[in-house]
């Protein structure tokens, strides 16, 4: 308990450290970075979003944030070439290979990201942000009998309440598009069994 109490320090410490800097960084000074380097307290910030990422690569603040700096154009693809080398660095490390996919999948290559969401798959098997961000891809390639095996295995993974709830929506939409209305219908009964409050 102390142990996770003192990362929930660090890791907020953290972001208390980014945010300031954040506020005093305009878009125009993000997007110079992007394209030419940009000013080193930009670069600083860059770097303390990666930390956070590489510790939990989820979509979450920290993504965002850093697409935000980067931008979507060369920055991103900035970011696609940096983690190919990280990965090529660290072979095992599916949280890389995670990143990939999600930096793919921006750039709507959905066919690069579902082979590095597979190989975060194949890295970290017990790891549902993997199965998640793989069966998202999948969707988008219309693999949807695939894809739905992948939120299947993510949703026996996922301890988190908020992201089994996500991923039951993920299972209703793969269902409405086979036209499966009954068995979409059995994930939103799950989804508010779930949380009883909830509205789908």
């Amino acid at each position: 308990m102390r142990a996770r109490r003192g990362l929930i320090c660090s890791v907020f410490a953290l972001l208390i450290s980014i945010a300031a800097p954040v506020m005093l960084t305009t878009p125009a000074q993000a997007q110079g970075w992007s394209v030419q380097g940009g000013s080193a307290r930009t670069r600083e910030i860059i770097r303390r979003y990666k930390i956070l990422l590489e510790r939990n690569p989820d979509k979450g603040l920290a993504y965002k944030k850093l697409l935000e700096l980067t931008g979507r154009g060369k920055g991103l693809d900035a970011l696609i070439e940096e983690y190919t080398q990280k990965l090529k660095d660290d072979p095992k490390n599916w949280k890389f290979a995670l990143l990939l996919g999600h930096f793919y999948h921006e750039k709507s290559e959905y066919k690069l990201a579902s082979e590095a969401y597979g190989k975060a798959v194949e890295l970290g098997p017990k790891e549902p942000l993997a199965y998640v961000g793989r069966g998202t891809a999948l969707l988008m390639l219309q693999q949807n009998k695939e894809a739905n095996a992948d939120f299947e295995r993510a949703l026996e993974l996922e301890t988190n309440r908020a992201r089994k709830q996500e991923i039951l929506r993920k299972l209703a939409d793969v269902a409405f598009a086979q036209r499966d209305w009954e068995r979409a219908q059995e994930y939103y009964d799950r989804l508010v069994k779930l949380d009883p409050r909830n509205e789908y």
